[in-house]
């Protein structure tokens, strides 16, 4: 039997809360130097990161994809977040090495208590080399910084994360003899990376800051920061930012009647110039709408005239042009189409935007699923173009109800239905 992928499993695991620095004034910056971190040297014991407001989130399907740091004074080549610093120092950085099974990334969340509004931050930290992974100076390693006002925590793989670019730490020393470890102190191997960037933070407001490591094609560097300063103001002017779609990205089963979507800015906007492009991704067509056509409520915008159709995968763009802060920064625009798609539910699939049963899959390709009561249920498997392709009587009994699948369908995605008297589930899936 295939296993199903199901999406909404990929969801779940990720998405832990954080906890969070607290920002109470503005004139205090935030400091880092990271010497709270291990100097073991005992280099294969795993630690868990303590510093507050910090987490690791290591990506992968390595063993070491295990949300915890060793230490390292750069002799070290596999993928892993690392303590680095000279054997027994307490001067440590925060660092990494990317691998194909595992990528790492580490950061932080700020909570503004200050009583107003943040909308300006200004970064500064050193960045370290402790190993070079290469002797050519066309393998460039890198280190991306971004930051998120939507995130749950440095995890949330659903959030919407924006890169800064000039707080990048790219490789400091391209060019060396020998492959290994490095005096990431040592002139040569460090530098001073400083950055600003302006987004609203109300009060009471989180914004999370990560280093996101790159695996690059050779073997990687050993890349580090350190003595991390960042302090705040209410001097920016931020661009809007979205906090929230309807449909939401990634939804199923939207209903091809809709006709109208909307976004939620973090701020007031205004109406600027340009056009909404809505991306029929199963046809290949798009429909075009001219910013001007929309309708604006505070922060709210909602784009009227929406044709769908049924079964079909969407995707929408817009120009930052389109909507303005009050003070006239654009907004960031969407222009993929992995930012805001959804898919709207096929023909012949109930309309389920009342559904009273939840369904769960499990990687070994069963549904689970509970009911207060027995009840006798009807299972059917629907494609994206809405054909039946199996159905089968269920008699489920009062709690929890497994349902396994013997799998001999084409790779597609489908729809998963489970109708009885009183309840009914939908599922997306696909294998």
């Amino acid at each position: 039997m295939r296993k199903l992928l199901l999406s909404m499993l990929a969801l779940g695991s990720f998405c832990a809360a954080q906890a969070q620095v607290s920002i109470t004034s503005m004139a205090t910056p935030y400091t880092q130097n990271f010497d709270g971190l291990s100097n073991d040297t005992v280099f294969t014991n795993t630690h868990a990161m303590t510093l507050t407001g910090w987490a690791i989130f290591e990506k992968g399907t390595g063993t070491a994809a295990d949300q915890l740091y060793k230490v390292s004074r750069g002799t070290n080549n596999n993928g892993e977040t690392y303590s680095y610093g000279d054997t027994l120092a307490t001067d440590r950085a925060l660092g990494s090495l990317a691998s194909a099974s595992n990528l790492p990334s580490y950061g932080i969340g700020f909570q503004n208590n200050t009583g107003a509004s943040i909308t300006n931050f200004n970064v500064s930290y050193h960045g370290e080399q402790w190993r070079s992974g290469d002797t050519t100076a066309a393998s460039l390693d890198s280190l991306v910084f971004e930051y998120s006002t939507t995130a749950a925590g440095i995890n949330d793989t659903t959030a919407t994360w924006n890169p800064v670019y000039s707080l990048m730490l790219n490789t400091i020393k391209l060019t060396t003899v020998t492959v290994g470890a490095l005096d990431g102190n040592a002139a040569g191997n460090t530098n001073t990376v400083t950055g600003s960037f302006s987004v609203l933070v109300a009060n009471g407001s989180k914004i999370f800051f990560r280093w996101r490591d790159i695996n690059k094609v050779a073997s990687d560097d050993g890349l580090a920061i350190d003595d991390l300063s960042v302090s705040f103001s209410s001097s920016g002017n931020p661009k809007p930012v979205i906090v929230s779609l309807t449909p939401a990205d990634n939804a199923t089963m939207v209903s091809p009647a809709t006709s109208a979507v909307s976004m939620t800015f973090d701020q007031p906007v205004t109406l600027g110039t340009g056009n909404i492009t809505l991306y029929n991704l199963s046809d290949a067509t798009s429909q075009i709408i001219a910013c001007g056509s929309t309708s604006i409520a505070g922060a709210v915008v909602t784009v009227s005239g929406v044709n769908l159709l049924a079964g079909k995968q969407y995707a929408v763009q817009f120009d930052s042009t389109c909507y303005q802060s009050a003070a006239s920064a654009n907004s960031y625009g969407i222009y993929d189409n992995t930012t805001w798609n959804f898919a709207t539910m096929p023909n012949g699939v109930v309309n389920m935007n009342q559904p009273n049963l939840d369904m769960n899959g499990l990687p070994n390709g069963q549904v689970v699923f509970h009911l207060p009561h027995a009840e006798t249920m009807t299972f059917t498997v629907q494609d994206i173009n809405g054909r039946t392709i199996e159905t089968r009587k269920v008699n489920a009994q009062s709690g929890v109800n497994t349902l396994d699948m013997s799998w001999n369908h084409a790779q597609g995605i489908y729809f998963l239905q489970l109708k009885g008297e009183q309840h009914y589930g939908v599922l997306k899936v696909s294998h």
